[in-house]
């Protein structure tokens, strides 16, 4: 590896007791199949723009613990993905666009939450990078904008149910857009 500062990201995606629960239904195949789109998601999310079978590496692990509970806790399944930072196809280093953009990382944890039927808990990870807030002519803080509107819209937006009412929404707020696929 070339000297970088770091030559790897890691992931741990967490399952509450309600999520074992629910995956616990599923067949053994149905199961392994979840947990392997579950982390495919995640490393085309980290690794959007690259060519999954050509640039990148990237690797992921369940843990699903058959001793259920050590020492009084409850252990409970989750997922380690690590993805090399090193692209595979010109030895280059990957440019994970979204790794310390904490919107768009809990749109995703939603996501996988809405869509696999699972809890969703709001990340309070201290370690996410947050915008800093700007000072005025005193010395006084206000609010980051985007961090401020990100905030206002995301509140708005948990009134609708449907890409239409979304669509529609930001068309009668005059706000530019497009759906990523």
């Amino acid at each position: 590896f070339p000297k970088w500062k770091n030559n790897y990201e890691h992931l741990t995606v967490s399952f509450s007791e309600e999520d074992e629960k629910i995956l616990s239904k599923l067949s053994d195949d149905e199961y392994s199949k979840t947990l392997k789109e579950i982390a495919d998601i995640y490393i085309k999310h980290r690794t959007s723009g690259y060519d999954l079978e050509n640039e990148v590496i990237a690797i992921a692990e369940a843990h699903i613990p058959k001793i259920k509970i050590e020492n009084g806790k409850k252990r409970l399944p989750h997922l380690h993905i690590g993805i090399s930072y090193l692209n595979a196809l010109n030895h280059t280093q990957l440019r994970t666009a979204f790794y310390n953009n904490s919107y768009i990382s809990d749109v995703l944890d939603k996501y996988i939450a809405k869509k696999y039927g699972l809890t969703y808990i709001e990340n309070t990870n201290a370690n996410r990078k947050k915008p800093d807030n700007i000072k005025d002519r005193n010395g006084k803080e206000k609010p980051n904008k985007i961090e401020t509107f990100r905030k206002k819209l995301s509140n708005e937006l948990k009134n609708y149910n449907s890409k239409n009412e979304i669509e529609k929404f930001l068309t009668d707020n005059g706000l530019k857009w497009k759906f990523a696929k």
